[in-house]
């Protein structure tokens, strides 16, 4: 039976770094829920509603959960009829709705012992600071350098992936509303994970291998 493993955090917690090094861990499909909502979204602009989720998520406003659960469950059902060992989900779920809802199609389907969290804690300060520290890809937001970790890398530098160039994240800019997102809509969501499913906490604010190696203790992997 495939697991499922749902890595959250706020912004700039490194959670897709974390859910990455995971998904090379075990194999498991890298479920980016931003980057399955965009994919949607280019396909199915003619849909009013899907035009007009393009447009909140370019505010820096999470995806509507009644719309985003639709996106999901589609993908993860396409997902699990490949037969992976499983799913890493990358910054989901993101709201109570998206907890509440995304679960119960997932302990249907894999059943509810294979569903478990690990929970990234990072404080207001280090989002923020983090989020100044960050420089995108323009072909590709999924191509991220620090400039904590390489102070040699600025804007307008090339991508060493492909050939787009480093920029800052739109939604950087965003991260005091980002910050505000995640206590209102995203923290409600953890406590239902927490009364219902296997939830694990670990301390964001280390070195990626130090947090890994926390992650996947945790998870006994």
């Amino acid at each position: 039976m495939s697991k499922i493993i749902f890595v959250i955090g706020p912004p700039g917690a490194g959670k897709g770094t974390q859910a990455k090094l995971l998904v090379e861990k075990t194999g498991f499909y890298h479920f980016i829920t931003s980057r399955e909502g965009k994919n949607y979204i280019s396909s199915h602009m003619d849909d009013p509603e899907t035009a007009r989720q393009k447009e909140l998520y370019d505010k820096g406003i999470l995806f509507e959960p009644e719309w985003l659960i639709g996106v999901q469950k589609k993908r993860a059902e396409e997902i699990l009829k490949e037969n992976v060992s499983g799913i890493v989900f990358d910054g989901s779920p993101r709201t109570l709705y998206e907890a509440e809802n995304l679960t119960k199609f997932l302990s249907d389907t894999v059943g509810k012992d294979n569903i478990s969290a690990v929970v990234i804690e990072v404080s207001a300060d280090e989002m923020k600071k983090r989020a100044g520290e960050r420089l995108v890809c323009s072909k590709n937001e999924n191509h991220v350098v620090s400039t904590r970790l390489d102070a040699e890398k600025k804007i307008g530098d090339p991508c060493k992936k492909c050939d787009g160039v480093l920029q800052k994240r739109d939604l950087d800019t965003e991260i005091e509303e980002r910050i505000k997102q995640y206590q209102e809509r995203t923290e409600p969501g953890i406590e239902y994970l927490k009364k219902n499913y296997t939830v694990f906490t670990v301390n964001g604010e280390r070195l990626v291998e130090d947090v890994q190696a926390d992650i996947l203790r945790v998870l006994n992997l």
